[in-house]
């Protein structure tokens, strides 16, 4: 997807059920590139993001195909935002049970954010390099 003279890549993963269409973002800016090593999106985070009404759209395009990494089983989710922003607690869910956390782990702290994102959001997070880790939310 171009970002201003970049583009941000993104590989899709399938569909959930309750969040739509999930990707696997590469939190970088790149010149135009068709081809893709293997350690390519190992830098990258999973959230979600209407792909395929984004290239229906015209606003994304597919530039190479690859099999996806595994689909995650476990997402984190804000439970309480407080008025600034601040997240109070979490819900990591996914599970055979959801588990409510007031502090996440390093390992929590690097699953997927089950948001779903729109086009200018997450052109937004690639732009500024954002990953879960650094998410000061």
């Amino acid at each position: 997807m171009p970002i201003g003279a970049q583009f941000g890549y993104v590989q899709y993963l399938g569909s959930h059920r309750e969040h739509g269409d999930a990707i696997l973002v590469n939190p970088k800016l790149h010149v135009r590139q068709a081809s893709f090593g293997a350690g390519f999106f190992s830098s990258g985070y999973v959230t979600f993001y209407p792909a395929c009404l984004a290239v229906t759209q015209r606003r994304a395009e597919v530039v190479a195909q690859s099999p996806p990494p595994k689909f995650p089983k476990r997402y984190r989710r804000p439970r309480e935002v407080l008025s600034d922003g601040a997240v109070e607690s979490w819900v990591i869910e996914g599970g055979w049970r959801d588990i409510v956390k007031n502090k996440l782990s390093d390992e929590e702290r690097k699953m997927p954010i089950a948001n779903v994102l729109n086009h200018e959001q997450l052109s937004a997070q690639i732009a500024k390099g954002w990953t879960p880790e650094n998410d000061s939310r």
